[in-house]
């Protein structure tokens, strides 16, 4: 398939951008890859073994969340929904403005600040 990435013979945790091609020339976690949610389940094979840890990110957090649904009805184990980029936009500026005083705690596999 064009356009399509050979990850099965890697076992390193994956992070999966599940937005449109268009959304992810746009800007991206570094080291994501790009395979759109209407896509996804035709792609599984792509991912390689099911116990890999995999997080799935969109703008929102909906289509990944689909997508995460999508991947253990298929016998994936090992999937975290890294929500939207919006939501890690909007925490960034609070971390920015106020890092000390806000007190929130995020889960550094699934934090997409270092990029935005």
């Amino acid at each position: 398939m064009e356009g399509s990435v050979n990850l099965a013979a890697e076992d390193t945790p994956l992070i999966v951008d599940v937005r449109t091609a268009e959304e992810f020339v746009m800007g991206a976690y570094p080291g994501a890859v790009n395979i759109p949610l209407d896509d996804l389940e035709f792609r599984i094979e792509e991912l390689g073994d099911k116990d890999r840890d995999v997080t799935l990110y969109c703008a929102s957090g909906a289509r990944s969340s689909y997508g995460q649904r999508i991947l253990e009805s298929s016998g994936f184990r090992n999937i975290t929904n890294g929500s939207g980029v919006r939501v890690f936009r909007c925490l960034f500026n609070i971390r920015r403005s106020a890092p000390r005083q806000t007190g929130f705690q995020i889960n550094e596999r699934v934090s997409l600040l270092n990029f935005l």
